[in-house]
């Protein structure tokens, strides 16, 4: 009918648009890996100075951590977690990885025992130094903020999801968002000298205040919003507002710039 010949058209002339304007990959940047059968690969993260690359395999609950060096080729395994099993869901929210801004640590999140781990792998020294994170019940994401004492986290405490600044060394948190909006994947950004973190959320307008779950009735996509440390007042920046759309993965790119996917 005539109805779908035009959703048919639409979408078609919309994906050969996106097709026009995508960046084609330059074969000779990937990383090359042999897939192993039930194995996936998830959680790659460059490191800042551009020698390594960090990404996590999980083969059916199994889960290592591979650090590869750029330069020599050579890859390792720095750590293993998890065991082995199909008769459970397989958890790919962890590990989570992240680099010290200088390169010199890569750090990972992970479950043990029932409690929420951080370990830092010294690069230089090829030691590892493990701590507990005791304040939530669930780490979704995490980011280094400016230097390699604090990290931005999007982690679930008292059911909610919201944004935190937690100090390593002294295991403290400053809270960001307290309301029952899903507040994901923040990362620490520098704008015209201000310090912030972006953050995707699917809030209904860029005032902060503390709201309980009353109604399962709100918007599931989500817009990025950034929050600024120096002031630390309750007023969000909205970055995009694109009703339908949903834009995630923030991404410090360069000297005032950033990335997201939409």
């Amino acid at each position: 009918n005539e109805t779908m010949q035009n959703l048919y058209k639409y979408y078609v002339n919309r994906i050969n648009t996106q097709i026009k304007v995508a960046v084609t990959r330059d074969e000779g940047n990937l990383v090359k890996k042999k897939e192993k059968k039930e194995t996936d690969y998830y959680q790659a993260h460059i490191s800042p100075n551009g020698k390594f690359v960090a990404y996590a395999s999980n083969n059916i609950g199994r889960y290592k951590i591979h650090l590869k060096d750029l330069e020599t080729n050579k890859t390792k395994v720095i750590y293993r977690g998890g065991w082995r099993t199909k008769t459970q869901w397989t958890d790919q929210s962890i590990p989570l990885i992240a680099w010290t801004p200088k390169s010199d640590k890569l750090s990972f999140i992970y479950d043990k025992r029932a409690v929420i781990r951080l370990t830092q792998y010294d690069m230089e020294k090829k030691k590892k130094e493990t701590s507990r994170i005791e304040k939530f019940q669930k780490v979704f994401s995490f980011s280094y903020a400016g230097d390699s004492k604090k990290a931005v986290l999007s982690a679930m405490q008292k059911g909610q999801t919201d944004v935190f600044l937690y100090t390593i060394p002294s295991q403290t948190v400053r809270q960001i968002t307290d309301d029952y909006y899903d507040d994901l994947q923040p990362a620490y950004v520098e704008v015209n000298g201000e310090n912030g973190i972006l953050f995707a959320s699917n809030r209904e307008d860029d005032t902060l205040r503390k709201a309980k779950y009353e109604s399962q009735v709100f918007d599931k996509h989500t817009d990025l919003f950034f929050y600024n440390l120096d002031y630390g007042d309750n007023v969000l920046y909205r970055i995009t507002k694109t009703p339908g759309a949903n834009e995630s993965n923030p991404q410090p790119f360069s000297a005032g710039y950033y990335s997201y996917l939409s």
